[in-house]
């Protein structure tokens, strides 16, 4: 038997797009990254309280872009690697934007225009941190390097017949890319 659900805490915000764990503690704390329909890129923290519980509470926050939906997000941490930590996230406007996470500030590193319409997803290769993969409503599949003028991806696929909504890079299996639209 497993013991029935219970809630913990409730928050008010505004429409959630995407959420996510980072992999690894940040300031010695389970880190949420939340991608909200205000524009924003929020981080939440998760702490224990006097009563022996534990509750979100707000770490930083930063806006990737006015009049437009942060629509995905992901952490460059998903083989465990602490040492670099940033956020790559994806919005209505076909933007992404790279923050750095740095003594628990979130701060934009880049941004550019990458898809023609909503860029619905963006995803790190957990293999190469400098390397992003991002899907949009365009049916467009793209790679970037960070390392290089991100006006121009390293490559654009146009095998999807719809837009791409979800991109995972293998954290088992270097060069394995599962897509979905």
């Amino acid at each position: 038997m497993t013991p029935p659900l219970t809630e913990l805490q409730r928050m008010d915000t505004a429409a959630i797009l995407d959420l996510k764990w980072c992999h690894v503690p940040v300031l010695e704390r389970p880190v949420l990254g939340l991608a909200a329909a205000t524009g924003d890129l929020q981080l939440y923290t998760l702490k224990e309280t006097q009563e022996g519980g534990r509750r979100l509470h707000t770490l930083s926050s930063v806006v990737v872009g006015a009049d437009r939906l942060v629509l995905s997000l992901d952490w460059s941490t998903g083989r465990l690697d602490g040492s670099d930590i940033r956020v790559v996230c994806s919005d209505s406007a076909g933007c992404i934007s790279v923050a750095s996470l740095e003594e628990g500030a979130v701060t934009i590193q880049s941004q550019w225009k990458a898809h023609d319409f909503e860029a619905w997803i963006s995803a790190f290769s957990y293999w190469d941190t400098q390397l992003i993969y991002t899907g949009g409503d365009d049916c467009k599949l793209k790679g970037w390097d960070l390392r290089m003028d991100p006006s121009c991806p390293t490559f654009t696929s146009k095998r999807h017949a719809m837009g791409v909504c979800s991109i995972h890079s293998s954290p088992h299996r270097e060069h394995l890319l599962a897509t979905g639209r």
